[in-house]
């Protein structure tokens, strides 16, 4: 942040240096995303980055930054649109797929989000006569926590009964399953259960202590996991 004011009178006297301009739009993007970041900070990071864009649509790098920008915004509907820049483009990896799902999540588009979650985690309904199942080897991130918790906050954010809500809880139950040693599926886990309705908290208490537990157990310095937090669980 000190240096942005040194850069900026910088390029007012040299306009035609590109690559201080792209150091520029790169360092205000790295601004944007810092937790205390301005709206002011985040706009100027999307002018930087898209001015670059305009001139170099090839430079999936900076189209990349710009997402994240635009994430850090709440711009999902800008989101969408670069992605799918990215995939027109023939880039598609796990974390841009995901990105992309989450993006309808964020907009209230509960269907295209589990339509998309679905395939990240390899939710597979092979015939409309039987239940869909989870194959983690027809799953795009098996090994991705983040995934099952956007498919199951898909779920139980669409509302509609109590079977979303069963396949919401079996879709963390799978994650902990596919990835019993990673600290984050535990910790995502206890989060879940105790983020729920009254009813679902109650009735997966254990679940939240013993999910933040494990957590530690795997990773005793957690940072998103205390000793006090743990402890707040105990019976």
């Amino acid at each position: 942040r000190k240096a942005w004011p040194m850069f900026n009178q910088y390029l007012a006297l040299r306009p035609s240096d590109q690559e201080t301009r792209e150091h520029v739009a790169v360092l205000a993007a790295d601004i944007a995303e810092l937790d205390d970041a301005t709206f002011t900070e985040k706009r100027r990071a999307f002018r930087q980055l898209s001015r670059l864009l305009r001139s170099q649509p090839e430079r999936d790098d900076l189209r990349r930054r710009l997402i994240h920008v635009l994430i850090a915004q709440g711009s999902y509907p800008l989101v969408q649109k670069q992605v799918e820049a990215l995939y027109a483009r023939d880039v598609v990896d796990p974390e841009l797929q995901y990105i992309y799902a989450n993006s309808f999540g964020a907009l209230g588009q509960y269907d295209e989000a589990i339509d998309k979650a679905n395939d990240l985690i390899g939710y597979i309904k092979v015939k409309d006569t039987i239940p869909a199942v989870f194959n983690p080897r027809q799953a795009l991130v098996s090994d991705m926590p983040k995934a099952y918790l956007l498919f199951a906050m898909a779920y139980r954010e669409r509302g509609e009964g109590r079977k979303d809500e069963e396949i919401a809880d079996q879709g963390i139950e799978k994650m902990v399953e596919f990835n019993p040693d990673s600290a984050e599926a535990f910790h995502i886990r206890g989060r879940y259960y105790e983020e729920g309705s009254i009813e679902h908290r109650r009735k997966h208490y254990e679940k939240v202590r013993s999910s933040f537990e494990k957590c530690l157990d795997i990773d005793p310095e957690h940072i998103a996991v205390s000793y006090t937090h743990l402890r707040a669980h105990e019976t």
